[in-house]
């Protein structure tokens, strides 16, 4: 098979995928992030199922008795179900996931291929920690802490209207 051919099948294939994620969830369904794994949770009257593979079946998990929302990430659901587990989903946009993604790695967790640039990308990085970070936190932790010259400056200028004030007001 020459490159063409190779680009050709790639495209036809990444469109097909994209075709797929478009189509609308059926009733019920959302495409969810659980144990880090792209998978399908419906909603229904006998309570949740997920789906983890696009061809698999769907698996019962039990009933809920209790849903909250994250604290900090508010886009987490926690779930308890009937059977004393804890289920943490995060939902996925529309069209963002479809069926045909179920079972696959969140995207966030996949591991990434050693790339040469990998090196200069270091560099790169350590470079702007030393000229940007390591300043900045320590600007701000000296203007946190009162030691900044515009902080001794207001310390200063607070003393000197304190002391232009009439006496008795405070």
């Amino acid at each position: 098979m020459d490159l063409d051919a190779q680009i050709a099948e790639t495209r036809r294939r990444v469109a097909e995928e994209k075709e797929q994620r478009e189509r609308p969830l059926p009733a019920g369904v959302t495409m969810v992030k659980l144990n880090k794994q792209v998978t399908g949770l419906r909603v229904g009257p006998d309570g949740l199922a997920t789906l983890s593979a696009p061809d698999g079946q769907w698996q019962p998990v039990g009933r809920p008795v209790g849903v909250k929302r994250g604290k900090v990430i508010h886009s987490r659901v926690r779930i308890k179900l009937d059977n004393g587990s804890k289920l943490t989903v995060r939902p996925y946009l529309p069209k963002e996931k479809g069926l045909v993604d179920a079972g696959q790695r969140d995207s966030l967790y996949r591991g990434g291929s050693s790339d040469p640039n990998d090196f200069i990308v270091a560099i790169f990085l350590m470079i702007v920690l030393i000229i940007v970070v390591i300043p900045a936190l320590y600007l701000s932790v000296r203007e946190l802490a009162g030691l900044s010259p515009r902080c001794k400056l207001a310390a200063q200028l607070k003393e000197q209207i304190k002391a232009a004030m009439t006496p008795g007001t405070s």
